[in-house]
């Protein structure tokens, strides 16, 4: 699936009610998606989403050499713990076009402040980032 040259491609896709095994459905998805430049995830009442689903969505991404931005945002997403965090930044080490990045864990009550600190720290010394939004 090639991308002719001067065209952008983006996705922005919400999602009510969805497990771990959605998430690996739309990461297989996403892997399709080559010349993806741009990528926003909302992901919204979602209890069954666990440390393995932010897993499979970042690793799903780590190939994508066209991404500039991801946002992806979480809403009572109680499965995921800090520990889950920490698969981000690996999986993002690589994609040197990537300058903005955004997640977001709204009442996702096992992601803690020191959590989130963690992340932003270790997002920061991927040097060519430009932007970085972690809340």
């Amino acid at each position: 699936m090639g991308n002719k040259k001067g065209y952008q491609i983006y996705k922005d896709v919400s999602f009510g009610e969805m497990s771990d095994v959605g998430i690996y459905n739309l990461g297989e998805g996403l892997k399709q998606l080559i010349s993806l430049q741009s990528l926003s995830l909302i992901f919204a009442q979602n209890n069954n989403i666990t440390n393995g689903g932010l897993h499979t969505i970042t690793e799903s991404l780590k190939e994508r050499t066209c991404l500039q931005e991801v946002k992806i945002i979480f809403f009572n997403c109680n499965g995921i713990t800090d520990g889950g965090l920490q698969v981000i930044s690996r999986a993002f080490a690589n994609l040197t076009s990537l300058q903005k990045i955004s997640f977001a864990f709204h009442n996702c009550v096992q992601i803690t402040a020191e959590g989130k600190q963690s992340l932003t720290q270790d997002l920061q010394k991927l040097n060519f980032l430009k932007d970085i939004n972690i809340s």
